[in-house]
């Protein structure tokens, strides 16, 4: 059986490079058929609901058992299907599912209505160069990065103000927690970008309202490498570290006293905040 080649960790050589040229993360072009139908038969697994939202697959090696492939082959359809923005690779733990559909940020061809696994022809094109030049772009403080965190503006301020409304105990001590391992996270960047993906998601889920969480998933998806940069640099200053935690702390604050318009002004600070970090600039003046 063929092997995969290597799959560039520099992704940022590979895209200065890259102009018009289709990037295919393989050598052998027979893997590249094979890792495509692994991760278009997982991805229909995955909405079919055989894998839902936060389940964890299966090991490499029982998925490279089940298909018949080399665990080569495996590793690189979950990579295929991470791009995707289906599942996340948590180190240590595994590889947990974080959404039940294609990222529709970035558009990856998957196919929703793939057959059994043998004979799969079709490429899922989740990671073409499109994809990767989006990914690019969002990293490099373009136009792209601006439209997502505008989309989180109105989106995230709104969650928070509904969160607000709509939280019971069992939701406020579970932000409760997330707010502690935000703080206990701030010497780390990898687990303090983690943490506070984390705190903005349970504050989505305290609003019941699964469209709200399965959007805003995507978007911090897309979001994670700039955001893996800010925290860098926070770490190496305290007091801005602590900033980033009062924001969140206020965030909370309106949340569990139920004061929604309190709640959606945090927000919306915190986010503003947030992208005056990473770029420089105010994103939202209202005065």
């Amino acid at each position: 059986m063929e092997t995969l080649g290597s799959v560039p960790s520099d992704q940022e050589r590979i895209l200065s490079e890259l102009g018009d040229v289709e990037f295919t993360p393989v050598t052998a072009a027979k893997n590249r058929r094979l890792a495509d139908a692994v991760a278009e038969h997982i991805a229909f697994d995955i909405r079919r609901g055989d894998f839902p939202p936060g389940h964890r697959l299966p090991p490499e090696r029982v998925l490279a058992r089940r298909f018949g492939v080399s665990r080569s082959v495996i590793r690189e359809a979950l990579f295929l299907l991470k791009q995707a923005g289906l599942v996340h690779t948590r180190q240590g733990a595994g590889t947990y599912v974080i959404s039940a559909g294609a990222d529709p940020l970035l558009s990856p061809d998957l196919d929703a209505e793939a057959p059994a696994f043998k004979g799969r022809r079709r490429s899922t094109g989740a990671m073409d160069s499109a994809v990767l030049k989006e990914r690019w772009a969002i990293s490099h403080g373009s136009p792209q990065l601006t439209w997502l965190f505008e989309l989180r503006l109105g989106l995230e301020s709104e969650i928070a103000a509904f969160a607000a409304l709509r939280a019971d105990l069992v939701h406020k001590q579970k932000l409760l927690e997330a707010l502690h391992a935000l703080k206990n996270a701030s010497a780390e960047p990898a687990k303090a970008v983690a943490a506070d993906r984390d705190f903005h998601l349970a504050v989505a889920r305290m609003t019941g309202n699964r469209y709200f969480v399965n959007t805003l998933t995507k978007v911090l998806a897309a979001l994670e490498q700039p955001m893996a940069l800010s925290r860098l640099r926070s770490v190496a200053e305290p007091e801005l570290e602590r900033g980033i935690w009062q924001e969140h702390a206020a965030v909370y604050k309106h949340i569990v006293e139920q004061d929604p318009d309190g709640a959606r002004d945090a927000m919306r600070e915190h986010l503003n905040a947030a992208y005056t970090r990473l770029t420089g600039t105010v994103l939202y003046n209202s005065d």
